[in-house]
């Protein structure tokens, strides 16, 4: 039967269960599928001006409210293509009566244990050394135990690992890591399980484009060059952007996520490191996980320690004409004196 001849009502109901886009392209089909999908255009657009972008502010319940709010009605998620997260944004406390209601509580909770058969706990069990790199977390081998305790003590970073599961259209995610312990062990074991393929095409940020992460606290350690191995095991991920980045990533034992091997599904086309410091190892085992970069941006910072302030521009020229001269367009490399060294892809073979 051709869907023109199907009773309005049942096209109401397909209308439904379309992704915003999805409803747009049927209305497209003809005239009267456009009037049809009229009423859920409408409310499409005033979704997609409420919700696209989701800047969490640092209030102490915007963060609260915005997940209590997707997970109470999962289509809102759909509408979410950009997530920004702030630094220092307030813990709650989780407390019965006025600050958080009952039906709260077992909304976090079943939709924290709902993801029990994305990470069962055989899993998510890491190596000793690299359990030790959560000391906040009293179980890292547990990840949807971790998640819980963790809301339960009114910790951000968990509410946020929750959240993203809820966002399956998010296009671009700008988070600073700030105590993001529970974000970090979740998108490790994000990563860990892009090797299952039975698992990989249900789990979270699948149309991730666009990823930045910074550590901007004056004074404190640098970011991990773990979060750029975890961001380019998603197959979606076009730009990496990272800020005071330095060191050496740390992995080890059962998973090795340093491995070209197991980083060889990376698509990104562009990189920018922002007054990162580096070791020349874990920039080799970064790039060489990606097989169509187009753009690399790096830019040495004086404010990393003086052990990982190591710049070494033809290092990181040789070894990016290794693994990407061919496909190389754009490459700016400047030290923390501000020397500028700019290469093309046709100098880069002669190294």
């Amino acid at each position: 039967m051709s869907l023109l001849f199907l009773p309005t009502e049942l096209k109401h109901l397909i209308i439904a269960f379309l992704v915003p886009e999805s409803t747009l392209d049927f209305a497209l089909t003809c005239k009267h599928h456009a009037e049809v999908c009229h009423k859920a255009l409408g409310e499409n657009a005033q979704l997609f001006a409420q919700w696209r972008i989701l800047d969490i502010g640092r209030k102490r319940s915007s963060l609260w409210a915005a997940t209590i709010e997707i997970l109470s009605t999962p289509r809102i998620g759909w509408y979410v293509r950009e997530l920004n997260l702030p630094s220092r944004h307030p813990s709650w406390k989780r407390k019965r009566g006025r600050d958080s209601s009952e039906g709260d509580n077992l909304l976090l909770d079943r939709a924290t244990r709902s993801l029990r058969s994305l990470y069962p706990t055989d899993s998510t069990k890491l190596p000793v050394e690299d359990a030790r790199r959560y000391p906040d977390l009293p179980r890292p081998h547990d990840l949807i135990h971790t998640i819980a305790q963790r809301i339960a003590a009114g910790s951000k970073d968990a509410l946020i690992s929750l959240l993203i599961h809820h966002l399956p259209y998010l296009r671009t995610i700008r988070l600073t890591d700030d105590g993001l312990a529970c974000l970090r062990l979740t998108m490790q074991c994000i990563a860990a399980a892009h090797s299952d393929p039975m698992r990989a095409n249900r789990l979270p940020l699948q149309c991730l484009a666009h990823a930045s992460v910074a550590h901007d606290i004056p004074g404190t350690d640098y970011l991990d060059p773990d979060w750029a191995c975890f961001f380019l095991r998603l197959p979606s991920l076009q730009t990496f952007v990272a800020s005071h980045m330095g060191g050496a990533a740390h992995f080890g034992g059962r998973v090795d996520l340093m491995s070209p091997v197991v980083l060889s599904v990376s698509n990104v086309t562009e990189l920018v490191f922002d007054r990162c410091g580096i070791h020349i190892e874990a920039l080799d085992a970064i790039l060489a996980s990606i097989t169509q970069l187009k753009s690399f941006t790096y830019t040495g910072g004086e404010d990393i320690d003086e052990d990982y302030r190591d710049f070494s521009p033809k290092r990181v020229i040789e070894i990016l004409a290794y693994h990407s001269g061919a496909t190389l367009r754009h490459l700016l490399l400047e030290d923390a004196r501000g020397t500028v060294w700019l290469r093309s892809p046709e100098t880069l073979i002669w190294y």
